[in-house]
Formats: C-alpha cells, sequence, structure tokens
C-alpha cells in the first residue's frame, strides 16, 4: 500500500512540478506585460 502511494504521490509532485513550471513561465509573462502596461 505505502509502496503504491508513494509511486502515485511521485507522479502527483511530478505533475504539479510540470504544471506549476509550465504556469509559472505564463504567470511571469503576465506580470512582465501588466509592469510594461503600468509603465505606459
Amino acid at each position: 500500500m505505502r509502496r503504491s502511494g508513494m509511486r502515485g504521490n511521485k507522479k502527483i509532485i511530478i505533475c504539479k512540478y510540470l504544471v506549476e513550471k509550465l504556469s509559472g513561465e505564463t504567470v511571469m509573462n503576465g506580470i512582465i506585460n501588466l509592469i510594461f502596461i503600468n509603465n505606459k
């Protein structure tokens, strides 16, 4: 039970990492765009 749970958690952690990496990049781009818009 525990081993399979750890495997599942690893997959979830990897998915979360990938999602955070992708969403993080888009969020950074959005923040940069907001800063440029605010500076204008």
